[in-house]
């Protein structure tokens, strides 16, 4: 005999000849996930949308097959999690994940921490990265590559792991600037130098977090 199911967990399978159960039926049998699908990974937390500069944020990962089965295997899955400031150039400043952490007994769950620091419009980028020469859990005959090296350049990187990519990636994260860091706020102004007796003296303060961004 034979069976096929899409979805994991415990079945109790019944085998039978002609209406009576045989010999040690019936079976409890456990379905097990498949290889984990970037595709239909998801994620879902504060860090996903808004952050502030210089302040600890986190999201978390659920890995899950191809059926979107969560994931139950004892082997952790490694995932490419970057965020670029836009607009993207050259110089852009970039953030990646400070820790990610497999939640022991969550099925498939990975909480994922990250302190920015340039204020601005970021896209983040998430993708799982299988082992190389594994099969893709999509086709039994295509094998995973490897994620192009970042001396590449951003478009290239990612063109490399569009296909892992998680549910809803990229995201686009507004990190805001942080409080106000009397050390790294700077004054100008003629004032600070020199005035007129009886004249009203004026000067400037440009406040700035400890990142060195200006509030805004």
């Amino acid at each position: 005999g034979s069976y096929l199911t899409s979805v994991a967990g415990q079945y109790r399978l019944n085998v039978m000849l002609r209406g009576v159960h045989v010999a040690m039926s019936p079976y409890l049998v456990e379905i097990f996930p498949d290889h984990t699908n970037g595709h239909n990974c998801s994620a879902v937390g504060p860090g996903l949308s808004t952050a502030t500069s210089n302040v600890e944020t986190y999201f978390t990962i659920q890995a899950r097959d191809v059926f979107s089965n969560p994931q139950v295997h004892t082997v952790v899955d490694k995932f490419y999690i970057q965020a670029i400031r836009q607009p993207i150039g050259s110089l852009s400043p970039i953030f990646n994940e400070t820790e990610v952490a497999h939640i022991s007994e969550s099925h498939g769950q990975y909480l994922v921490r990250y302190t920015p620091k340039a204020s601005g419009s970021y896209l983040l980028r998430i993708a799982l990265l299988p082992p190389l020469g594994r099969h893709l859990a999509t086709s039994r005959d295509t094998k995973a590559h490897a994620k192009v090296h970042a001396d590449f350049g951003p478009r290239a990187v990612w063109e490399s792991i569009a296909s892992e990519e998680i549910e809803g990636s990229p995201f686009v994260v507004y990190v805001n600037d942080g409080a106000v860091s009397a050390k790294t706020s700077s004054p100008w102004g003629i004032a600070l130098s020199h005035a007129t007796a009886g004249v009203p003296a004026l000067f400037y303060v440009q406040a700035r977090d400890k990142a060195l961004n200006n509030r805004s």
